[in-house]
């Protein structure tokens, strides 16, 4: 287990896109169609601080020491802005947008040591990456990084997780739509062999003027799992529970916030002398009784917000 397992998922840019704003639909029920205005810029900033802890239940104590002194304590904080700027309609009616990171940055405390992590900071001197939204105004999608010259993936992945495909039908109170989404972690296990799919339900819980508002549920499926780069596997369950607000007249997520709890477990080998009391020597290979490997257990909590705007002077 590695510092970068503090790093999770979820979503730093809520993005939205075109076509003709509020849709008809029967009274009580909404239609939503991304409505951004072709030619204009929107303004998004999101923000996260999620913060790690380890179980020491069932480890030997000498393990459960050098866990702890590694990722004990240890708390991420990552805030970001960004633009969208809409292009003109093309032919086949559908819209290209192009989102650029203006300010991103990211910071590990551990036990009151601070450390930047430069792969998220280093996104803003990065150029645009590229994207439309569908000519019904329902679907965005996003170029995928191709290089150094792009966004890096992992942000590339939770800019797709924040811009859900709007469902074709009315929506009334009470009513949901599922998305499934890519769960990305930040660091090295960005770099995972395997990705985990999470579930997003949308519910609409009531309707304003000019708003649709929702609760947002993350969840993930039993067995759910992600391989490291090293090719040990971790186990994912848990997931995340908030709000979300839609503006019928901007045809965009205004803001969400989801509050997460992630539970993690990965099986790791015991180093020579941690195994037993931790004494040297306990659990040495050439005891038969010795276990070779052990659960790790550990948590990350923390909120999620995410906000977008039409940009000033627009």
């Amino acid at each position: 287990m590695t510092p970068r397992a503090a790093s999770v998922l979820l979503s730093t840019a809520l993005l939205a896109l075109s076509v003709p704003a509020a849709h008809a639909a029967a009274p009580g029920s909404v239609t939503l169609r991304y409505a951004m205005k072709p030619g204009a810029g929107y303004d998004q900033a999101a923000s996260m601080a999620l913060e790690m802890a380890v179980d020491p239940t069932g480890l030997p104590p000498a393990m459960s020491g050098l866990l702890q002194s590694m990722v004990g304590d240890m708390k991420q904080e990552i805030n970001l802005k960004g633009r969208i700027d809409v292009g003109q309609k093309a032919g086949d009616g559908s819209l290209p947008i192009q989102y650029k990171v203006i300010e991103a940055r990211a910071v590990l405390n551990h036990a009151g040591q601070i450390k930047e992590m430069p792969g998220v900071s280093s996104a803003a001197s990065q150029p645009p990456t590229a994207g439309q939204i569908s000519a019904d105004g329902r679907q965005v999608t996003m170029e995928s990084p191709a290089g150094s010259g792009q966004m890096p993936r992992a942000l590339h992945d939770q800019i797709t997780q924040a811009l859900p495909t709007l469902p074709a039908g009315a929506l009334s109170p009470g009513k949901a739509f599922d998305v499934i989404v890519p769960m990305t972690l930040f660091g090295g296990l960005s770099k995972g062999l395997e990705k985990a799919n999470a579930r997003w339900t949308y519910t609409l819980r009531s309707l304003a003027q000019d708003e649709a508002l929702f609760d947002v549920q993350e969840s993930l499926p039993e067995n759910a799992s992600m391989t490291m780069s090293s090719g040990q596997v971790i186990h994912l369950s848990g997931g995340g529970k908030g709000a979300a607000t839609f503006n019928l007249k901007e045809g965009i997520f205004t803001s969400m916030k989801l509050d997460t709890s992630i539970q993690m477990t990965v099986v790791m080998s015991i180093p020579a002398g941690l195994a037993g009391g931790g004494t040297a020597g306990a659990g040495a290979a050439g005891d038969p009784g010795a276990p070779s490997s052990i659960e790790i257990k550990s948590s990350i909590q923390g909120p999620i917000t995410m906000t977008l705007a039409p940009s000033a002077g627009r």
